[in-house]
């Protein structure tokens, strides 16, 4: 079970969870609906898993920790895109962010890229509750552990353009992550997101 940012993770109770802090009330119904946190960056702990829990509003995000032995199941988003997920999803015609992920498939797989959902889209995909809104925009990430050519990055980014929302891609290296759209304009340095907090970087695929 490889534990990696935004894998979500399913667990049985919320007494399971592990904080410093009082759960919200907000957290209890919907833990009772769905028992599953998102691993979010930050250092773990032991054998103490970072995870944040999510509300039915933008705003309802909890920060804590799930215990390794208490994880029931791991679902990563590459799992989602490479089982066809949203093929499953009876919102996927009411919502265009879930309408949009066979193009998005097939936008990034002829790059031969692993890449998968995250965000609202890729938790309901998960879960199989109701996260999506009509106006979410679409999350995703592609994990490239050897350098992507800036002009490949560009073509990739124009296609993810044309779509018909909005597609906010990170791509994952084995150091942290990175905006795709700020990589292929050429920014520099970029806003690299790491388990110590974000920093910035002139390469995302060197330790430096």
């Amino acid at each position: 079970m490889e534990l990696m940012p935004h894998n979500i993770l399913q667990f049985k109770h919320k007494e399971d969870l592990v904080s410093d802090l009082e759960l919200p009330e907000w957290s209890a119904e919907s833990i009772d609906h769905a028992p599953f946190a998102v691993i979010r960056r930050a250092p773990f702990k032991e054998n103490l898993v970072p995870v944040g829990i999510r509300g039915k509003e933008r705003n309802q995000r909890f920060a804590s920790y799930l215990p390794i032995d208490k994880i029931k199941t791991c679902i990563s988003p590459l799992r989602l895109a490479k089982e066809k997920a949203w093929n499953k999803n009876i919102r996927i015609d009411a919502i265009k962010a879930l309408s949009v992920l066979p193009a998005l498939d097939g936008i990034i797989s002829a790059y031969g890229m692993p890449w998968g959902p995250t965000g609202s889209i890729g938790f309901e995909l998960a879960t199989g509750m109701p996260a999506a809104k009509e106006t979410s925009d679409l999350d995703a990430i592609v994990c490239l552990p050897q350098e992507l050519p800036r002009k490949k990055a560009k073509r990739l980014a124009e296609e993810l353009n044309a779509l018909p929302v909005p597609v906010d891609v990170q791509i994952m290296t084995p150091f942290g992550g990175v905006a795709l759209m700020e990589y292929a304009r050429g920014d520099k340095p970029l806003i690299m997101k790491t388990n110590n907090g974000p920093k910035f970087v002139e390469d995302p695929w060197s330790e430096k």
